[in-house]
């Protein structure tokens, strides 16, 4: 897949880039700032769309399912983390 933000066209994101995930299992990023962390993640959230390629779960192109769907096969802990003024176990539940 290659991408890159509209606001830099100059810059090119990613080329060529692929990742597999095992089904079934948790997966985490990690990695320095910059690396393209948020990236990969905002594609999987379909906030961006690759330039070349696709992004695929279980072989399915994201473009053609529906987000609410993909939303829901997600998850993500941020960096700076937004707590609700409740107890931490429903924080951890939160979902909608």
């Amino acid at each position: 897949m290659h991408f890159k933000y509209l606001a830099q066209l100059e810059v090119q994101i990613f080329v060529e880039f692929s990742l597999h995930m095992p089904c079934g299992k948790t997966t985490s990023l990690v990695g320095q700032s910059g690396s393209g962390k948020s990236t990969v993640i905002s594609l999987f959230e379909r906030f961006y769309n690759p330039d070349v390629g696709a992004v695929l779960i279980d072989g399915i192109d994201l473009k053609s399912s529906i987000l609410k769907w993909n939303k829901g096969q997600i998850g993500l802990v941020s960096q700076g983390p937004i707590l609700f003024s409740t107890m931490i176990k429903e924080n951890i539940l939160y979902k909608n």
